[in-house]
Order: C-alpha cells, then sequence, then structure tokens
C-alpha cells in the first residue's frame, strides 16, 4: 500500500485542520516514480522519518541522491523500474528478467518485498480473516454450551488445517497468484499455469464465494503437494476424479458450515456425484476423468517427470507442469553438456 497522503492531528482537536496538519501528498506514476510540480506541501509540522515511507510502504533512501526503495529482499529504483539486486527466485522465473518489477505490469500486479506476487485483490487475506473469525466464534459457542464440543473440536480442527494449506502455499517458493478475474462475472473460479510468469494463476470470478474460493485454493495446495499437474491444453495427467471430489467436499463445509459435522448432516460427495453433477452441466465437465488416485509418486508421475528432464535436454518446451518441475527440466539441460 502507497502512502499517499501523511497528516497529523498536531492540536489535538480530534479532526484534521488542511492547511496545516497535512504535512505531504504523494502521487505515483506506475512504476512508483513520484510525481513533482505540484502538491508540495511545506509544513513546519512534517517528520522527515516518518514520511521516508513512500511507494509500497517502502522506506526511500534518498542518501547520496540515490533515491532507492528498501523492499527487504532488495533495492528498487522507481525511475527506471528495475530491481539494483538479482531476483532471489530468479530459478522460478527463468524466463523473465531477475531485474523486472512485478514482471513488468505494476498496474495488475504487485511485489511486497522483491520475491513472490501474491494477493493483488486481498482474496487470501479476507479469506485468512474469515477462517479465524470462524474459529473464534465456534469457540465462543462451544464456551457458551450453544454447540456440543466434540462436533465444534471437529469443525476447528477442519478450519485450522484449511490455514495451515494457506500458509503452505505463502512459504513456497512456487509462485501462487490469487486474483479476480475481470472477464467472469460468475461465482466460480479455476488454476491455470502460466507459462509466461511461471506462476500458479488462481483465478476468481467477480462474485466468488468463500465456499467457491476455498474450492480453488485447495486446487493449489493439491498442485503444491503433487497431487495434481497443470497443462497447456487438455486434461492434466495426474488431475483425477477424486482431486475434484475433495475440492467440493471442501466447498461444502465451509459453504454449510459448523452443522456439517453434525451426525445428521447429508453425507460428503462420492467421486460419482461429481461426475453425475459435470454430466448435466453444458457443456459437460469431470467426464472421463482417471479413477484411480493419481500423484507425482504415481507410475504416471514418474513417467512425466522422465519426459521434462527428456524435454530439457532437448531443449523443447514442457506441455505439463508441477511443482519442482524446473529442477527436473535443468536435469535435462545439463545432461547436454
Amino acid at each position: 500500500m502507497s502512502v499517499r497522503l501523511s497528516y497529523a492531528d498536531v492540536n489535538g482537536n480530534g479532526s484534521i485542520n488542511l492547511p496545516n496538519e497535512i504535512l505531504e501528498e504523494n502521487n505515483y506514476y506506475p512504476f512508483g516514480l513520484k510525481h513533482k510540480g505540484y502538491n508540495e506541501v511545506v509544513n513546519s509540522n512534517r517528520s522527515e522519518a516518518a514520511e521516508k515511507y513512500k511507494f509500497g510502504g517502502k522506506e526511500l533512501n534518498d542518501e547520496l541522491g540515490l533515491d532507492l526503495y528498501d523492499f527487504g529482499a532488495r533495492n528498487y529504483d522507481a525511475a527506471i523500474g528495475r530491481w539494483l539486486n538479482v531476483d532471489p527466485l530468479a530459478e522460478q522465473y527463468w524466463n523473465t528478467t531477475p531485474y523486472g518489477y512485478a514482471l513488468n505490469n505494476p498496474v495488475y500486479f504487485i511485489d511486497p518485498d522483491g520475491m513472490q506476487v501474491l494477493d493483488p485483490d486481498e482474496i487470501v487475506k479476507k479469506q485468512k480473516e474469515k477462517l479465524s473469525s470462524d474459529i473464534t466464534s465456534i469457540r465462543g459457542m462451544m464456551k457458551d454450551r450453544q454447540i456440543d464440543a466434540e462436533i465444534g473440536n471437529k469443525f476447528i480442527t477442519f478450519l485450522e488445517g484449511v490455514q495451515n494449506e494457506i500458509k503452505a502455499l505463502e512459504d513456497s517458493e512456487q509462485v501462487y497468484n490469487v486474483f479476480y478475474d475481470k472477464t467472469n462475472k460468475g461465482n466460480s473460479g479455476y488454476v491455470n499455469y502460466n507459462f509466461g510468469t511461471n506462476a500458479v494463476d488462481i483465478g476468481m470470478g467477480t462474485t466468488a464465494s468463500y465456499s467457491v474460493i476455498g474450492h480453488e485454493l485447495m486446487h493449489g495446495f493439491q498442485f503444491e503437494t503433487g497431487e495434481i499437474s497443470l497443462r497447456r491444453d487438455d486434461q492434466s495427467t495426474l488431475y483425477d476424479i477424486g482431486d475434484e471430489t475433495a475440492g467440493y467436499n471442501r466447498q461444502y463445509i465451509l459453504e454449510g458450515g459448523v452443522k456439517q459435522f453434525n451426525p445428521a448432516a447429508p453425507p460428503y460427495y462420492m467421486d460419482s456425484d461429481i461426475i453425475d453433477f459435470g454430466k448435466k452441466q453444458n457443456p459437460q465437465i469431470y467426464q472421463g476423468m482417471h479413477q484411480s488416485s493419481l500423484s507425482l509418486s504415481s507410475k504416471d508421475g514418474k513417467d512425466m517427470r522422465k519426459a521434462t528432464i527428456g524435454a530439457g535436454k532437448n531443449l523443447d518446451p514442457v506441455p505439463e507442469v508441477y511443482i519442482g518441475w524446473e529442477k527436473d527440466y535443468n536435469k535435462g539441460v545439463k545432461k547436454r553438456k
């Protein structure tokens, strides 16, 4: 979040007096260079130390006239829109410059620490807040004996598991980009691999609900743990019906809440339920998917890894990716030597 306006209630009267208590105003070009020539505030109450925090909320180091931003992992020059240090995750972005800011698209992406690009629309942030709020609410209901403690604890364990999955995505070296797809106005989403940025794109419809977002984030976690792969086209090798059933059951529980852990609640979805549901859609979905559980450790997964090494040896593009595919590809590249 860029600092655009700094102010202070200097006289302590509970309101801001525009002439005297507006300390600084900043307006920025997309890559962070500050506009100059207007709105130059001259105020004796200004705090030079506080006002060093500007674009992206980062500290501007103006020693020796360098005007570099300290993003933590790297130093950034807003005048040229470039980092002065190599991306610590450069291996994850081998097909783009390690010095480019926000994949050269600062209007759409953010780069909070000079490393990963995450959550430009704060979808994940709001999801985490809702999960924490639900846990607090259930604990309060258990304390007041409004719900059975066993049922409440089961739901809390479930919610904490969802929190841990999100944390795994946040801590991963793989970049997960969660955003609202403005072309999709529906309550739906998708998970794709962006071969231009090497990020896993989790695109949500602009009206996507809490439970549907949870469904798609679970598919992101399935990619992180090697349960699914993602292709440029067609159906992914490791994407089986069980992966989709798990996503719908995640959605089912988040939508229904604690009552879904009541013994009298409707049963969870089976694979056959999801296949039947997909058959009724236009066009049909989930038809012809693998029935058995597949992952990187399965025969299909091992064969795919061998194919990736072979692609690297021949310097061919890969049609399908999985967590850690770059390392396998680079193994093949090294075999050329």
